[in-house]
């Protein structure tokens, strides 16, 4: 097995419910409150990361400008998903949302020169259109 399956399968299954506590929170909140507490809960995870590295954090400028941005335009995206779930059903935003990866592999294709094979392509090409037949 390649030492990034297990990783992104732990991922995919607390994204999975890091969705579905949305749904939840955006049922008694605001989307601008929801998400303010969602990331004051990230936070605590922040602190005890930071704790467990001894308070060493590797500052490379590069780097730290990436993840910056990173947090933007994460912290963004996740306050409009709450306004979409404030307005849909949760299975079905969230599915649509996960074509966010077609933005992901064409960046990547054009700035680092990744390649796709067909297969891959055809894959993107049936998770466009699952995206366009989920919104109707």
């Amino acid at each position: 097995m390649k030492p990034w399956v297990v990783p992104i399968l732990v991922a995919v299954v607390l994204w999975g419910i890091a969705a579905f506590l949305r749904k939840k929170a955006v049922l008694f909140l605001p989307p601008q409150s929801a998400v303010t507490f969602e990331v004051l809960g990230a936070s605590a995870v922040i602190l005890l990361l930071f704790a467990l590295s001894g308070g060493h954090l590797v500052k490379d400028p590069r780097g730290v400008l990436f993840a910056v941005f990173t947090g933007i335009f994460a912290v963004a995206g996740t306050l409009f998903m709450f306004y979409a779930l404030k307005n849909g059903p949760v299975s079905i935003v969230t599915s649509f949302s996960a074509v966010a990866v077609v933005i992901t592999v064409i960046l990547g294709v054009l700035l680092l020169h990744e390649k796709l094979l067909l297969h891959q392509v055809a894959g993107i090409a049936l998770g466009i259109v699952a995206a366009i037949l989920l919104s109707l």
